[in-house]
């Protein structure tokens, strides 16, 4: 065997295992918000009339996820941002977001969930299983038996 078709294999166990974040519906929701990410899960709003598709809504929450469990704003450099942006997004999607976010820090987050959220579903989810692998990862312990790395 050789070690492309021993990591092919691996490869595709690991995608096999691959699951999103847990998805709940809720009435009682912000005004105006399809939904939102919360701690390790994203929350339907059953509540309103979303614009997006149910599949559209988790994946860009699923981004927002990302970026908590890598502890950063933004993913990708600003400048790369700013193009997929003005090349990917409606002009009337772009005040949107500086209308609405714009006196807070977090319109950059918000933009490249957008952005990031037109990506194939299997890809995200592939982005945030890693993710949740950084995490156990950089926490000391891993997800067999709750085990610290060191000792496995």
């Amino acid at each position: 065997m050789t070690a492309l078709y021993a990591f092919t294999i691996a490869f595709v166990a690991y995608l096999s295992q691959v699951t999103g974040p847990m998805i709940v519906e809720s009435k009682d929701c912000p005004p105006n918000t399809w939904g939102y990410a919360d701690g390790e899960k994203v929350t339907l709003c059953t509540d309103s009339e979303p614009k997006l598709s149910r599949e559209e809504i988790i994946n860009h929450e699923t981004i927002h996820l990302i970026q908590t469990n890598l502890d950063v704003d933004l993913l990708m450099p600003e400048q790369m941002l700013n193009f997929l942006v003005h090349s990917t997004l409606d002009e009337a999607e772009i005040l949107q977001v500086i209308l609405f976010y714009g006196e807070t820090d977090y319109m950059g987050a918000e933009f490249e969930a957008r952005v990031l959220s037109k990506l194939p579903t299997s890809v995200i989810m592939m982005m945030y299983s890693i993710s949740e692998d950084y995490v156990l990862f950089t926490s000391g312990t891993s997800s067999i038996d709750g085990l610290p790395v060191y000792l496995q």
